[in-house]
């Protein structure tokens, strides 16, 4: 599945395995192909962030480790986090 992940936004993919689905892989490739945010095989369920300052073009991959069956991928978007501004610190 391929998505656009705007400038300064960051995505949480989440995915879960259906009954039969007992380990898999969730991997996200850049538009070179590369892994950008690997995940090794966990079992049931899987989660990545990703986080990006430019619009880019984004492949997300699950791939079946052991078993077979139904999964369901949900994403989730928001502004990339800003460092807060630093608190001043009292004088002694």
């Amino acid at each position: 599945r391929d998505f656009v992940l705007g400038a300064k936004r960051c995505a949480r993919i989440n995915a879960v395995g259906g009954p039969g689905m007992r380990a898999f892989a969730l991997r996200i490739r850049d538009e070179r192909g590369s892994t950008s945010v690997p995940s090794g095989a966990k079992p049931d369920t899987d989660s990545v962030q990703l986080c990006t300052e430019t619009a880019q073009k984004w492949t997300l991959e699950l791939v079946a480790v052991a078993g077979s069956g139904p999964f369901t991928l949900t994403m989730h978007e928001s502004p990339l986090p800003t460092a807060p501004s630093p608190r001043p610190v009292a004088a002694h």
